[in-house]
């Protein structure tokens, strides 16, 4: 069997160590399973190995190019360099320019992605759609996808080239069923150039590991921005926040984003020097943090539930930690809300053991659905666990993630 992005490995049963029960095992059985997988997307390739026993050969990501910008946004940035050449030698022309350039913005409906408010001073509505357009001029995105076994059109770096010719050897290799040599998988636009060249056998990093130092400082720099953004639409600090857990993304990026709500949290993890692996979790004390705790709730995939457990009873513990802290409501939320429930409350949540996905995807492949609520109705539903505990192991909580996600001020994505 040849494999692509394909259910195999997803489909019902345990998560490791398979039993002619499950379902890939009786659809696979000894059937080799050679799986050329995007070198980028660890977390997925892990699975297949682990469920469907797969030669997961590494393959370059799409090529990326400048996201750029449309009509409507090229005549909105021409007004903003126009406003700029006036600023400071034509105060009648620049004043035009600045209510030109937020009107403009409102009629195309490009104020709101900018994040501007009805209720923001000229200057401000300016400097968002400013830094707006700035950050969409440098976005990167995937400019089509790869072709296996082939470098894209005038690539000039050494290592993309010999992937090409990698990925198509090893492509024979494994169809004649000689060994793959193993490589790590990783995104090599996120600085990780020990993963090429690519046509390697996958493998992860060590978990234990996660978060890493570097991972930390990135999301500790993440969940900043995160607070700057809310503290200027709201005034205010958030006092709760949801944030999702993907099992890819964290192993790409060294689980990043599990830094990020820990600092959200005013929490750091500990490192045993000599081997990297985290070994518990350090609270900082307010005013070190010089701003309130954020009470975080955690969203886990099924993906990020089977392949950490340690991270789960980190990310316990560190919820845990700050709740039995003894400081003012106005600091530390979580621990407001501990007292007055007498009880520390679940703060991680999933779906069930041994399933994955959001819960909605049935609703949306059948079409059987009028309104939006029916599919948050789903989600809501699906997100049915409870996760903690030394072992990371979840219990049935039906109900408390909807109570999570009505006390939230946001939603953080990852992944």
């Amino acid at each position: 069997h040849v494999g692509a992005h394909g259910t195999l490995e997803w489909l019902p049963g345990k998560t490791v160590a398979l039993s002619e029960s499950c379902f890939p095992e009786i659809i696979t059985g000894p059937l080799p399973v050679v799986y050329p997988f995007i070198v980028s997307n660890p977390g997925e390739a892990a699975q297949a190995k682990r469920r469907i026993a797969a030669v997961t050969l590494g393959h370059l990501p799409p090529p990326m190019t400048g996201a750029g910008l449309d009509e409507n946004q090229r005549q909105l940035e021409r007004l903003v360099d126009e406003y700029a050449q006036a600023d400071g030698l034509d105060r009648r022309r620049r004043d035009r320019l600045a209510r030109l350039i937020v009107e403009t913005a409102e009629k195309t409906g490009l104020a709101s992605e900018a994040g501007v408010a009805g209720t923001d001073a000229p200057d401000e509505a300016l400097r968002r759609i400013d830094a707006w357009l700035c950050d969409l001029k440098d976005f990167a995105i995937k400019d089509g996808l790869h072709i296996y076994g082939r470098s894209p059109e005038g690539e000039t770096d050494p290592l993309r080239r010999q992937s090409a010719e990698a990925e198509k050897a090893a492509l024979i290799a494994a169809l004649d069923g000689r060994h793959i040599a193993a490589g790590p998988a990783g995104a090599p636009a996120r600085g990780r150039r020990d993963v090429l060249p690519t046509g390697r056998n996958l493998f992860t990093s060590d978990p234990r590991t996660m978060p890493t130092p570097t991972s930390f400082d990135l999301g500790r720099a993440a969940s900043d921005e995160v607070l700057r953004s809310y503290m200027q639409s709201h005034g205010d600090w958030p006092r709760s926040l949801v944030i999702d857990l993907w099992g890819s993304a964290s192993l790409r990026t060294g689980g990043e984003e599990i830094a990020q709500g820990l600092a959200l949290m005013g929490c750091r993890p500990q490192w045993e020097s000599a081997t990297g692996r985290v070994t518990g979790i350090e609270v900082l004390p307010p005013a070190t943090l010089g701003r309130p705790r954020v009470d975080v709730t955690w969203r886990i995939s099924g993906l990020f539930r089977d392949m950490f457990p340690t991270q789960i009873a980190l990310i316990d513990a560190a919820a845990n930690a700050v709740a039995a802290r003894d400081e003012d409501a106005t600091e530390n939320p979580l621990a407001a809300k501990t007292r007055a429930d007498g009880k520390v409350s679940p703060r991680i949540f999933g779906t069930s053991p041994g399933t994955y996905g959001a819960g909605v995807e049935e609703l949306l492949s059948s079409g059987d659905w009028a309104a939006r609520e029916e599919i948050g109705r789903a989600y809501l539903d699906a997100t049915s666990h409870a996760y903690g505990g030394a072992d990371g192991g979840g219990i049935s909580s039906p109900g408390a993630f909807e109570d999570r996600i009505a006390e939230a001020d946001l939603l953080v994505h990852t992944g």
